[in-house]
């Protein structure tokens, strides 16, 4: 938020399933979501009454003091989503109810499986409450770091450089190489910062210890697809839907984008989903992953046909880190530490905030502050004096795992 503020980005609501004008299609049905949510019968609405009855008092005894993170972790962190369903005696209609509904998001059954530490770390830090997305897209952040005037960052990217290895010569400095064509570049430190799948394809000299090797092989990656889709108007705002639809369909979360300042166009986030869900589009080409999503949401809105202008698909097959059960003590505090001496990793998945931008932003200003460090061992005791804003203490405190030094 320092840096929206920094750069003067607007911003706007982002809609959810929570809000009144979300659309639930099933069975070729067409509902509003508050109307099952206020409907006391239905099963979204006893889903979202029992996920409340079950979370709360984890979130009030972490409020009042009478229970620690450290200790939320130590209870919690080994336990996958489906887990905590069956302890807090979740009927297996409500459990397959959360499955095609999901709480706020869209249907969660990709979640099942995954760490409930992450899902309640969110839920109890009160995250997902309130939501927003960048006016012109998440592309202005970037943007504005690469060609703010006074910090021209984007003078001093090399594009296209495909890292091949880090290997540190007699003189005790790491070469940085892209392979015999490269140049290679001559380095004191270097912050590291790809997912760690690619970070699999970099060779070092000396070898990065076993213990860091086996998280980057083992750490588990979401796979996720989307599909967004651009229309002549904004046409679903005459059915009164004007926010997010979870269906039984193929494509099954969708987000329809508010107006656009710029333009009368409308854009649908046809589909965005993780996993097993995701798998279903990786055998289409982006040409059938985008008729797919046209002809399923014709079944919703006869007129999307006419509407329809062009679309574009995007797939991850390893797309962000969130940790199956157990794997955040295992790996959490391996993956913050340096990997040879003056090498630091940065990124989402070396964060608690695992698939946000807030994630990469921490890890890159600790790991900046720890190069820092190496250089100047009273940097930490100064840190505060350079900056302008409230920065994040870099303790155990907010992260559940003994993460040591560094900081």
């Amino acid at each position: 938020m320092k840096y929206v503020h920094c750069f003067g980005l607007g911003t706007m609501p982002f809609a959810n399933m929570k809000d009144k004008t979300g659309l639930l299609f099933f069975d070729g049905k067409r509902e509003m979501i508050y109307r099952d949510l206020g409907d006391p019968t239905s099963v979204l609405a006893r889903v979202v009454e029992k996920w409340d009855e079950s979370i709360r008092p984890i979130g009030e005894a972490y409020s009042n003091g009478s229970l620690t993170w450290h200790e939320i972790t130590a209870r919690y962190g080994s336990m996958s989503l489906i887990d905590f369903l069956h302890q807090e005696k979740w009927t297996t209609e409500l459990i397959e109810g959360f499955a095609k509904y999901g709480i706020g998001f869209g249907a969660c059954k990709s979640l099942l499986e995954l760490s409930f530490h992450e899902i309640l770390r969110i839920a109890v830090k009160n995250m997902d409450t309130k939501n927003f997305q960048l006016e012109g897209g998440n592309e202005s952040l970037v943007n504005s770091f690469l060609f703010d005037n006074h910090i021209p960052l984007n003078s001093n990217i090399e594009y296209g450089y495909k890292v091949a290895s880090i290997e540190q010569n007699p003189r005790g400095r790491y070469i940085v190489s892209g392979g015999a064509a490269c140049k290679a570049y001559e380095c004191d430190h270097v912050i590291v910062t790809v997912p760690l799948p690619q970070l699999r394809s970099i060779t070092f000299d000396p070898p990065l210890r076993n213990e860091l090797s086996d998280t980057i092989n083992n750490t588990h990656y979401v796979k996720a697809a989307k599909v967004l889709l651009q229309t002549k108007s904004r046409f679903w705002l005459k059915h009164g839907v004007d926010g997010m639809m979870v269906s039984d369909l193929t494509i099954q979360n969708t987000f329809f984008a508010p107006a656009f300042s710029s333009s009368t166009k409308g854009l649908i986030t046809a589909s965005y989903v993780w996993e097993h869900q995701a798998e279903k589009f990786f055998a289409l080409s982006d040409e059938k992953k985008i008729k797919l999503a046209v002809d399923e949401l014709k079944q919703v809105f006869p007129e999307m046909e006419e509407e329809f202008e062009r679309g574009a698909a995007v797939e991850w097959k390893q797309g962000f880190c969130i940790f199956r059960p157990g794997q955040g003590r295992m790996y959490h505090k391996t993956l913050r530490e340096e990997a040879l001496p003056g090498i630091f990793l940065a990124g989402e998945h070396c964060s608690v905030e695992h698939g946000y931008f807030e994630g990469a932003l921490e890890t890159g200003l600790r790991a900046a502050a720890n190069v820092f460090r190496s250089v100047d061992e009273k940097f930490i005791d100064r840190f505060d004096k350079f900056v302008t804003c409230k920065t994040p203490k870099w303790t155990t405190e907010d992260v559940g795992y003994e993460i040591g030094n560094p900081q």
